[in-house]
Order: C-alpha cells, then sequence, then structure tokens
C-alpha cells in the first residue's frame, strides 16, 4: 500500500490513528504492531511471512547473542549475518543467477535450463534485512540490548512508516 494511496490516506490512517490515540500510553505498541503488519500484508501479501520469519531469527539469535560467552557471541553474529544475506540474495537474485547460468550453459552450446523458478520478491526486504543485522550488531557490540521480548522487537522491525522505503532505523534510537 502506498502512503499516497486512497487506501492509506482515508482508510488505514484514519483507523490507525484513531486506535494509536484511544490506546492506553502503555499499549501504544498494539495499535503499531498490528497496523504495521496489516499495512505490510496489504501490499505484501503473504510475503508477510518472511518478515515475520526475520522477526522470530533475529530477535532469538539477539536472546542468544547477548547471554553467551564471547566466542559463542561471534559465531551467533556471523550466523545471523549469513542467514540474512542468503535470504536477502535468494529472493533478490535467484532469477538473475538462473537467467546468467542458462545464458552461460547456452553460450557454451549446452542445453537451456528449465523456466526460472519464480520467486514473489517480498516489499522491503532490503530495508528489513539490513536493519536486523544493524540490530544484531547493535547487541554484538553491547551497544544496545536486546529488546525485551518478541513483541517489543516485532513492534521496531515492523514499523510501518519505515519498512517499505526506509531509511534503516537502528533499535536504540526508537526503542
Amino acid at each position: 500500500m502506498a502512503f499516497s494511496s486512497q487506501l492509506f490516506l482515508y482508510g488505514f490512517m484514519p483507523v490507525f490513528f484513531a486506535l494509536y490515540y484511544l490506546v492506553p500510553d502503555r499499549y501504544k505498541n498494539v495499535p503499531i504492531l498490528a497496523g504495521s503488519l496489516l499495512f505490510y500484508s496489504v501490499g505484501a501479501g503473504s510475503a508477510v511471512l518472511v518478515l515475520v520469519a526475520s522477526i522470530l531469527l533475529n530477535h532469538f539469535i539477539a536472546l542468544r547473542m547477548a547471554q553467551a560467552p564471547d566466542p559463542r557471541r561471534r559465531t551467533l553474529l556471523v550466523i545471523g549475518i549469513i542467514v540474512n544475506v542468503l535470504s536477502l540474495a535468494y529472493y533478490k537474485y535467484t532469477g538473475f543467477l538462473w537467467h546468467l547460468v542458462d545464458d552461460a550453459a547456452v553460450s557454451m552450446g549446452l542445453p537451456a535450463l528449465p523456466q526460472a523458478p519464480s520467486i514473489a520478491l517480498p516489499i522491503g526486504i532490503s530495508f528489513f534485512t539490513f536493519q536486523a543485522i544493524s540490530y544484531l550488531i547493535d547487541v554484538y557490540t553491547e551497544v544496545t540490548p536486546p529488546a525485551r521480548s518478541y513483541f517489543e522487537f516485532a513492534t521496531y522491525h515492523s514499523l510501518f512508516p519505515q519498512l517499505i522505503a526506509g531509511p534503516i532505523v537502528r533499535y536504540r534510537e526508537i526503542s
């Protein structure tokens, strides 16, 4: 959903702000998280599951990293970065690499590859992936502690005003 769309301006935004201001202060993150996931799912459909998987995985790693001894912390950070980058590469570059290999095979006289797999690119995957990596690095370097709960991290990681178009926001700036 685009911020300039009628659905956002006359539907989502008024309902979101009405709920946000009606909820007591200590529960403000509930409409933020619900609104963010709804906003994302309207634009991305089932790709919201990629975002949810990112939330679960990255917060799990951050929690384990904060409790682990130093050599294990580094291993967890590296695993977190690799999984995030591989996820990004899968969604953004699988089709490109498939066509590249296919073109190379055909130019060498080999049979063409079958049709490239159709992989839908989740909206904003670069932003939320790099944001997750920055979160893991901040937890690793002890710039910030991990979020207190999955709910708190999910609210930060899926925040709709910056989810699909950035900027990448550090956890400590909005926690």
